[in-house]
């Protein structure tokens, strides 16, 4: 006898819409992600989601068993969370028009799944999924978020429609976590930088030309393996310098950036920390140094907002411009060169002064946003990404013009610094920006010095941005310095950065609105610790450059001494944060940069 044929298996027909949520929700998170899940982190997430759907349309399909318009009032109140996890994760621009029309689109769609799933189902039955589904749900996402550092950095990074509600509710307040940290560190006394050379009058002092260019990102040079054609002026620059290849900055935004570059410090000694902190006055700056050797010291600053005097940043400047534009968020390239230019012509009618040897600082802003020289700024990563580079070839011709300008006017020997305070992110982690992050694309900097003889040459050693501050000190005692040298000299087996900025962007984008990170680079290893969440994270910078893999969950051994080494890279005792009133014009500015919002 022949066996009986076997009914063919059948899916109840109510999994099928929970089947299409759950792989819209795991598709739109796994698919724009930007770092790589460990596969049982991948399990894990994928259970969630898939709680998450069942919970959600049961529920739904529960109370439309009690009334139509239940349901209808239970898939308006869901469908800001589904159009908000597709925004968080897509990145699509917010629109106060269009999240309405999304929410009604989403709360439809979750109508008719929600009768699909409850179709057939008996009230209690649906009931009780509801319930079984949901507690499921927490306990999962729970566990997950409270146990396993690895599963809670992709919850908090990759997977806000997990991490950011089990956070509000278990986690820890950012600003807690920060006060508690500046508390355990903190003091009246602020450590003063020492300049470490006292015999620079003894040889011939060179005039220093420091350009700090905000926002260049390192790749934008092909000394970093950029593309040769963005910025054929400043490549052919780099190639008459000493190029560092490896400079970290302190800080991923300008205040504190330029502030360890102007003071040799970390920010948690120099306390011009976030947008409210001034640089305070008892640090010995580089202008206030070289002022007292001899120097005539000028600075031409176009982002005032950031490092203007209001925020203490024209200590021992003789000459301190805050470069206001007659129109716009901060004055072109081309009308700072022409204004530096027009400086150094009447300077060069004194006689006493042109002999003098000058320190000038002259700060451009063009590659920040907003950008002016065509394009416009998206958060479609894509297309702020080539507004920016029409930024940096709008650029490269004005700088190249001030170079040619201080070569030409300045008597004898000069030293010219090109350096960056920070990078800009365009979707390499999911944002678009600065100041929110310290991976590779924000404080990989690029920086180079050209020296009076010209000498070309590249160094490989690892540095920070506040090396600046000795590089310039080196430079300026003698006129035969050789940077190559000091730079191998200055190698660090590791490195140290951080970040502490506040702003006013809503509560729902928690990753903005409060940041506290520190890293520290060690024997290759690059350790975050970020007080959101909090999160921890490892990169192998030598097999992983563009630190798409966190090791935490392979490397959790190494954490103890890893946080040690965080530790001893920024001991007690911290200076007291300053907080300072900016004025009218400073608050004006950093909204046009995109900093705060006044409204």
């Amino acid at each position: 006898m022949s066996d009986p044929k076997q009914p063919p298996v059948r899916i109840p027909i109510s999994f099928v819409p929970i089947a299409a949520l759950f792989i819209w929700l795991i598709g739109i998170a796994f698919q724009s992600r930007f770092t790589q899940t460990a596969p049982l982190d991948f399990v894990v997430l994928a259970l969630a989601y898939l709680l998450l759907a069942c919970a959600s349309l049961w529920g739904l399909g529960w109370l439309g068993s009690l009334n139509k318009i239940y349901q209808v009032a239970g898939a308006v109140v869901l469908s800001p969370l589904f159009v908000w996890h597709f925004r968080e994760v897509v990145r699509i621009p917010d629109s106060k028009r269009l999240a309405p029309l999304a929410c009604g689109v989403a709360a439809i769609v979750l109508y008719f799944l929600a009768t699909m799933a409850g179709r057939g189902i008996p009230r209690r039955r649906l009931g009780i999924g509801t319930a079984a589904s949901c507690l499921a749900t927490l306990i999962v996402i729970a566990t997950a978020y409270l146990v396993s550092p690895s599963l809670r950095f992709e919850m908090m990074r990759n997977h806000t429609l997990l991490g950011y509600p089990t956070w509000a509710i278990l986690g820890v307040p950012t600003e807690a976590i920060e006060k508690d940290l500046w508390n355990e560190h903190s003091t009246s006394h602020c450590v003063r930088s020492q300049a470490p050379i006292n015999d620079v009058q003894k040889k011939k002092q060179p005039s220093i030309v420091f350009i700090l260019i905000d926002t260049l990102r390192r790749d934008s040079l092909s000394a970093y393996g950029g593309d040769p054609a963005l910025m054929p002026h400043l490549n052919a620059f780099a190639g008459e310098s000493i190029v560092f290849q490896d400079v970290l900055a302190n800080a991923s935004w300008t205040r504190p950036s330029i502030g360890s570059m102007f003071t040799g410090l970390y920010q948690e000694y120099h306390g011009a920390v976030g947008r409210e902190n001034a640089l305070a006055r008892s640090n010995n700056t580089l202008a206030e140094i070289l002022a007292a050797r001899g120097y005539e010291t000028a600075a031409f600053v176009t982002n005032w907002g950031a490092v203007g005097k209001d925020a203490g940043f024209d200590q021992g400047f003789d000459t301190f411009r805050e470069c206001h534009p007659k129109a716009g968020p901060y004055l072109r390239a081309h009308e700072l060169t022409r204004e530096v230019e027009n400086w150094l012509k009447h300077r060069n009618g004194d006689a006493a002064r042109s002999e003098r040897p000058l320190f000038l600082y002259v700060h451009y802003l063009d590659p920040h946003m907003p950008y002016l020289s065509g394009g416009r700024d998206s958060n479609r990563f894509k297309v702020a990404r080539e507004a920016y580079l029409n930024e940096i070839a709008f650029l490269d011709i004005h700088l190249d013009r001030l170079i040619q300008s201080t070569d030409r006017m300045l008597e004898g020997p000069v030293s010219t610094l090109i350096v960056s305070d920070h990078g800009e992110e365009f979707g390499e982690h999911g944002q678009k920006g600065h100041g929110f992050s310290l991976y590779q694309e924000v404080t990989r900097i690029p920086a180079m010095i050209r020296t009076p003889d010209h000498r070309a040459a590249t160094v490989a050693a690892r540095l920070e941005g506040r090396d600046v501050f000795d590089l310039v000190l080196h430079a300026a005692a003698d006129a035969k310095f050789d940077a190559s040298s000091w730079g191998r000299s200055k190698d660090k087996p590791r490195r140290y950065t951080s970040e502490y900025l506040r702003t006013d962007v809503p509560m729902y984008r928690p990753e903005y609105r409060h940041v506290s990170i520190r890293a520290i680079e060690r024997e290759g290893l690059f350790f975050i610790e970020s007080a959101l969440g909090p999160t921890l994270e490892i990169y192998d910078r030598t097999g992983d450059p563009q630190e798409t893999r966190n090791l935490i969950r392979s490397h959790r051994d190494l954490l103890p001494s890893l946080r040690h080494d965080l530790e001893e890279m920024t001991p007690a005792p911290w200076v007291n944060r300053k907080s300072v009133r900016l004025g009218g014009d400073s608050l004006k500015q950093l909204e046009a940069l995109g900093y705060i919002d006044l409204d």
